[in-house]
């Protein structure tokens, strides 16, 4: 089935363009724009241009360097909303959509938008085989943080507060009226921020269980024996973005006390844990100090 509607978007940086190649492969086709924005350093590549070439539908944004995850999704989400699609799906170039991931999104969102209050997105379950299981969707409710373990391929589409950013089909008229990604924060929490946003003004945002997304999150896992569980791992770079960027969260009021109440112990977790036992302890301890300087002040 084709979504004439639906304007995709894919933001690449740093991965081989093959791995591109194999999403575009299950794109190109299924919707009614197919926007590419690389944000890789260089500008024109051989391969990349190969890729295009068989691509020819596809619209290339070429940056030459990297503005940010935030930049780059907001240059293809322009491009969709002065085109006058409903709905803006978004992608890192590294996942892969189930072969029916956005059929069952469209029909989820679909179903949904009769009901009130109405929808700002859903998204798919993020399934990354290094994990245990499927990522839970999340709900901070009466102060405390409930856990939704999905069941990928079920029926259900449960309520949460925040979607990862690939795979997350946006209804454009929210994004008209909230605003699209704060460019500010360049890479993390991005999403987190928007999706908080558009709770905050009164819209749902709603995981699909039929809708299947494989995709990897952070450098790598390890397991932390004392607390009996996995934690993602980032480079230095990115351990300075999470740090400010999830203090600078802290100041907004929109963002709810629930989630600043439970990421707080996370926060002091990692200002001890990565310094001291993650390997580069030096790196990463420069920049966690640096992201919490720039975050407290707001830099």
């Amino acid at each position: 089935m084709t979504f004439e509607a639906t304007c995709a978007v894919v933001v690449t940086y740093k991965y081989p363009y093959q791995e591109l190649g194999t999403l575009l492969d299950l794109l190109v086709g299924r919707v009614g724009k197919l926007v590419l924005v690389d944000n890789n350093p260089g500008g024109a590549n051989a391969e990349r241009d190969a890729l295009l070439r068989r691509y020819s539908a596809v619209q290339l944004v070429d940056n030459g360097a990297n503005l940010g995850l935030a930049t780059a999704l907001n240059q293809g989400i322009r491009i969709a909303l002065d085109g006058g699609f409903g709905r803006v799906l978004l992608f890192d170039q590294d996942s892969r959509p189930g072969a029916d991931m956005l059929d069952r999104l469209v029909e989820a969102a679909d179903a949904l938008g009769h009901e009130a209050p109405p929808i700002a997105a859903v998204g798919p379950v993020i399934v990354d085989e290094r994990l245990r299981g499927p990522l839970p969707f999340i709900r901070f409710c009466a102060g405390r943080v409930l856990k939704q373990q999905p069941a990928p391929g079920g029926s259900s589409c449960l309520e949460s507060d925040m979607l990862i950013t690939s795979g997350c089909l946006i209804e454009a008229a929210v994004l008209r009226e909230i605003g699209l990604m704060d460019e500010r924060l360049f890479i993390d929490n991005v999403d987190l921020e928007w999706c908080f946003r558009a709770r905050h003004a009164g819209y749902r945002l709603v995981g699909v269980e039929a809708a299947i997304l494989q995709h990897r999150l952070g450098d790598r896992v390890r397991r932390v024996p004392f607390l009996q569980r996995n934690i993602l791992v980032h480079g230095p770079l990115r351990q300075y973005y999470i740090t400010r960027n999830r203090i600078w969260l802290y100041w907004r009021p929109y963002i709810p006390w629930a989630w600043k109440l439970a990421d707080f112990p996370r926060l002091l977790f990692k200002l001890v844990y990565f310094p001291l036992l993650v390997a580069p302890r030096g790196e990463n301890l420069k920049m966690l100090a640096r992201g919490l300087w720039d975050g407290v002040w707001r830099r």
